[in-house]
């Protein structure tokens, strides 16, 4: 076979492939025969010529020039090499090359570039291109990765966070971007009141400051991917700074059965609501100026200088304030203040027993009243105005008097009356008794007895009398100490005067029986024989208050024995 006068062959084949010819060039063949001799036939006289396709194609772009990076230019523009005529284009969604996948297509002559349509949507496209040769025939082909990026972040949502009297926290959360990614400075954040913005910056949250006090702000945002595709703003969303906290209110224009009470509004604008709130009761002031369970909202000059009514004469109330802001945000309490009500109905605050005839008698006083009365009850339902002595004839702002002339041991009952006009304003019924008699030792005699060889038995017997106390009395001996030693004071020991010497048994503070008036008691808890010891003595009255006590009485322990013949010899004691 001849070609380009070059022989190729022979060949044992009617057909052949012919190899090492130029790329893109035209190629004319013709042939001969040859027999099993070497013997050739001339050359055929047709001649048959062909082109030679073009050499393999390579794409990059020049708009895009690095595969599987994001860009946002919709138009691609591609740069070739190879040898060829020229190419065919076309570009995919994906990175099959079959017709269905086709988006847009060309033929572009061989200068080297060529530019595609543009890209309908953000997502990533592949450029495939085909050279050709003269005859437009070709197989060598390439394709091109371009990812393209128009949409701007989804999916976010505006918050807020703290929220203070001067200043609001706005945030973004749920942004995202399927192409770029979000920016290194995605967030954007404005304030339409006061017109200002954050400017695009990294963090998700704008601590917007220096705001007024329980006012409304009003804020958007919008987010941009790494190509600056910026997204719309939110919707507006609006917020209230809080309110401040109320200073502690004013309390004042005390009546018997009313208060007045207003606000301290501690910078608040006027608009700002506030409820009142009585400590003690644990309520709220009502706009009727009633106390009820359930908050009531007012502003300041709605409340002005509130008269809580209702009251109790002669009793402190609290009164607290909160405040809330446009959105319902409650303060906490203001610290509270406290005054009382008048009084009108007096009430003892101590009564005392003097001695065993006298009570001192102890009230508050009211306001506004004419003068003061006394009652007094032995039985505490039949009350009789005193109507003599001390507690007589009590003044306007009387508080205390002293009634005289009282039995001893006696319960006394008593009522005060404040006086207005003719009205009177009578206490709670207070009682207290006069103390008991003083009773008085008639002697002190301590002694050992011991029968000749037996052990001594040590005592001292108290002698005393009950110095007309009714029968029966409680009473107290005290041992006061020996030779007058306070260290050797002993503690009181309380017993029954009326129960019978034999029943006596020496307790140590333990109820202890003792004999009438004019008996004794036994101490047997004493050393034997040369120590002095001191008693002294007191009744107890109906309340168990002490009367008074007796003096001291002392006398030496003296000895007695009686020998084995039954004589007893004295030793060291004495009668006086």
């Amino acid at each position: 076979m001849n070609a380009s006068n070059k022989v190729y062959g022979p060949f044992a084949s009617t057909s052949t492939t012919i190899s090492g010819l130029a790329a893109n060039s035209q190629h004319c063949f013709n042939a001969r025969s040859q027999d099993y001799a070497d013997n050739n036939s001339a050359w055929s006289v047709g001649i048959s010529c062909g082109t030679t396709l073009s050499g393999s194609i390579v794409l990059s772009s020049s708009s895009h020039p690095s595969e599987g990076t994001w860009y946002n230019d919709s138009t691609v523009d591609m740069l070739t090499s190879g040898t060829f005529d020229h190419i065919h284009y076309w570009v995919t969604a994906n990175a099959t090359e079959t017709a269905a996948a086709i988006y847009a297509s060309g033929t572009q002559d061989t200068d080297g570039t060529f530019t595609t349509a543009a890209l309908a949507f953000s997502g990533i496209w592949y450029v495939h291109a085909v050279s050709h040769n003269a005859s437009h025939a070709g197989t060598a082909t390439d394709h091109y990765q371009v990812n393209y990026d128009i949409n701007a972040p989804t999916g976010f949502s505006l918050g807020f966070g703290a929220i203070g009297a001067t200043s609001i926290v706005a945030n973004v959360s749920g942004a995202s971007d399927a192409g770029a990614g979000l920016h290194s400075t995605p967030y954007d954040f404005a304030e339409t009141v006061t017109a200002t913005s954050s400017g695009y910056q990294a963090s998700s949250s704008w601590n917007k400051s220096g705001l007024d006090v329980n006012a409304m702000y009003s804020f958007k945002v919008r987010v941009k991917d790494a190509l600056g595709n910026e997204s719309s703003f939110t919707g507006e969303q609006k917020k209230f700074t809080l309110a401040n906290s109320p200073s502690t209110p004013s309390v004042s224009n005390p009546t018997y059965t009313t208060l007045g009470v207003s606000i301290s509004a501690n910078g608040n604008p006027a608009g700002t609501q506030f409820a009142i709130f009585e400590a003690t009761q644990g309520k709220f002031v009502q706009a009727n100026g009633s106390l009820g369970v359930s908050a009531i909202w007012q502003t300041n000059s709605q409340w002005g200088t509130k008269t809580v009514n209702g009251l109790n004469e002669g009793t402190q109330y609290c009164f607290q304030a909160k405040a809330r802001n446009g959105d319902l945000a409650e303060t906490a309490l203001s610290s509270q203040a406290c005054l009382s009500t008048l009084a009108q109905t007096p009430a003892f605050s101590s009564l005392s027993a003097i001695d065993n005839s006298s009570i001192s008698l102890n009230w508050n006083d009211v306001s506004g009243e004419n003068s003061y009365k006394l009652y007094i009850s032995t039985n505490g339902s039949d009350f009789n105005l005193v109507s003599s002595g001390n507690c007589s004839s009590l003044s306007a702002n009387s508080t205390s008097c002293t009634q005289a002339g009282l039995a001893f041991n006696t319960m006394y009952y008593f009522k005060v009356a404040s006086v207005f006009g003719a009205t009177d304003y009578n206490s709670a019924v207070s009682s207290r008794a006069t103390l008991a008699n003083a009773p008085w030792i008639r002697e002190v005699f301590c002694v050992s007895t011991q029968e000749h060889s037996a052990a001594p038995v040590p005592y001292c017997t108290v002698t005393f009398n009950l110095n007309g106390n009714a029968s029966p009395i409680m009473g107290a001996v005290n041992r006061v100490g020996t030779d007058y030693a306070p260290s050797n004071y002993l503690a009181t020991t309380i017993f029954d005067f009326n129960i019978l010497l034999t029943a006596f048994v020496w307790a140590g503070g333990d109820w202890i029986p003792e004999p009438g008036d004019g008996e004794m008691v036994d101490d047997d808890n004493i050393a034997d024989g040369g120590v002095k010891y001191c008693y002294k003595i007191s009744a107890l009255n109906i309340e168990g208050i002490p009367s008074p006590y007796s003096e001291t009485s002392c006398n030496t322990n003296c000895h007695i024995m009686k020998d084995e013949n039954g004589y007893v010899i004295w030793i060291g004691c004495s009668f006086l």
